[in-house]
């Protein structure tokens, strides 16, 4: 349905109307097609905000003496949106932002920023390791049994399975040999000692 306003006729102010038809049907003339279109058919839409004092805004954030970092013009994109109540199309003008938490707006974080932000978190392991990197730090570079007996007693079998998701690479035959004869000569050292425990710093003065 067409709305028809006295002294406007599509986009155009006219200073009459001498005559106005009411038809069941839409107008198929070319002027109505191709002329008096109130929506343009652009990708985008320029938005140039005015504030409460008719002042426009500049086309990107500067400060200025009224304000810091107002609001600059911004593009509002037309989206065609299908109500799931029933088969109509409306059309929906999107902004880049919407309020609030909604991820509605149509600017979407870049590819590349989404990569470093990826990167950032897998090179800081107190991001996304529960117990911090102090105990991996402690392991690094080190090459003996005690961190694969720390990781077996203090993580339960979700952190097992990830494990096996996770894993890079396993060491060698050779290296788990050195590793499995240094362990063997700690458990000496310490049987020879009489057990004492590596926490004691000196022996019990009789």
């Amino acid at each position: 349905m067409a709305i028809l306003l006295p002294g406007w006729l599509g986009a155009r102010s006219v200073k009459w109307l001498a005559r106005i038809w009411i038809t069941d049907y839409e107008n198929d003339s070319y002027y109505h097609l191709y002329d008096n279109r109130q929506l343009p058919s652009l990708p985008s839409i320029m938005v140039r905000a005015i504030d409460e004092l008719r002042t426009t805004q500049p086309p990107e954030p500067v400060w200025s003496i009224t304000g810091r970092m107002n609001d600059c013009w911004y593009p509002v994109r037309p989206d065609i949106n299908e109500t799931s109540s029933d088969s109509e199309a409306c059309l929906l003008f999107r902004h880049p932002v919407d309020a609030g938490n909604s991820t509605d707006g149509w600017m979407k974080e870049s590819a590349e920023k989404k990569i470093k932000e990826i990167k950032r978190k897998a090179g800081a392991p107190g991001k996304w390791h529960p117990g911090g990197k102090g105990p991996i730090i402690e392991h690094a570079g080190a090459v003996h049994m005690d961190t694969t007996e720390e990781f077996e007693r203090i993580h339960d079998d979700y952190a097992q399975s990830k494990l096996k998701e996770c894993i890079i690479r396993k060491v060698t035959q050779k290296t788990m040999a050195h590793m499995a004869k240094n362990a063997q000569q700690k458990a000496q050292e310490k049987s020879n000692q009489g057990g004492a425990e590596d926490s004691v710093a000196l022996d019990k003065h009789n």
